[in-house]
C-alpha cells in the first residue's frame, strides 16, 4: 500500500467515525428518521468524493462515478452499504481500471462496506434489462462526481425503459414482495 493509500484509509476511517459519532448524538437529540439518514448520507458523499479525487485525479475526469438505490436516494443508515457505479467510456485505459481498483482498495482497507459495479452506459442498460434490482437501483441514481456526460445519457435511457417496461418492472416488483 501506498503512503498516499494509507494517508487516506486513515482519513477514511477517523472521517467516518466521526460522522457515526454525530449521527448518535443526532438521534439522541431525537433528529427525525429522514434528518439521520440525510446526515449520514451527506457525510458518505464527503467521503467517497474525497478519496475518488485523491486517487483518481486524472482518472475522474473522465468517469461519471454515482451512488444507486437508496444511497444514491439520499437515504443511508450508518451500517448500510455504499452503493455506486463507475460510468466509464466505451474504451476504458489501464490507468482508469488501475485507479478503480485503488478506489476499492482503499474502501476495503477502511472496512467499507462498498458494493459496486464499473460499466460504460450499453453494458449497463443490457445488465439493467435482465435485472430488476439494478433497474430499481437505477431508477435512483445521482452524480457523485463527474462532468455528467455519461449520467446524464444513461438517466435519459434508464427513464425511457422504464416508460417502455412500466408494467413488467412493477409485475416484477410485485412479485419480489
Amino acid at each position: 500500500m501506498s503512503e498516499n493509500q494509507a494517508n487516506l484509509v486513515a482519513y477514511g476511517k477517523s472521517t467516518l467515525a466521526a460522522l457515526h459519532e454525530k449521527v448518535e448524538l443526532a438521534f439522541k437529540a431525537e433528529k427525525s428518521g429522514a434528518d439521520l439518514v440525510e446526515m449520514m448520507c451527506s457525510g458518505v458523499d464527503e467521503i467517497l468524493i474525497h478519496i475518488w479525487q485523491n486517487v483518481a485525479p486524472e482518472s475522474s475526469q473522465h468517469i461519471d462515478f454515482i451512488a444507486v438505490g437508496g444511497y444514491g436516494r439520499g437515504e443511508l443508515a450508518p451500517q448500510s452499504d455504499w452503493d455506486v457505479w463507475f460510468l466509464v467510456p466505451e474504451q476504458v485505459s489501464d490507468q482508469i481500471n488501475e485507479d478503480i481498483q485503488s478506489f476499492l482498495y482503499v474502501m476495503w482497507d477502511m472496512n467499507a462496506k462498498i458494493g459496486h459495479a464499473v460499466r460504460d452506459n450499453k453494458e449497463t442498460m443490457l445488465h439493467i434489462k435482465d435485472d430488476w434490482n439494478s433497474a430499481t437501483a437505477a431508477q435512483e441514481m445521482r452524480l457523485l462526481f463527474g462532468k455528467g456526460l455519461i449520467f446524464k445519457d444513461l438517466s435519459k435511457k434508464v427513464a425511457a425503459l422504464a416508460k417502455k417496461r412500466r408494467k413488467k418492472f412493477v409485475e416484477a416488483k410485485l412479485r419480489e414482495h
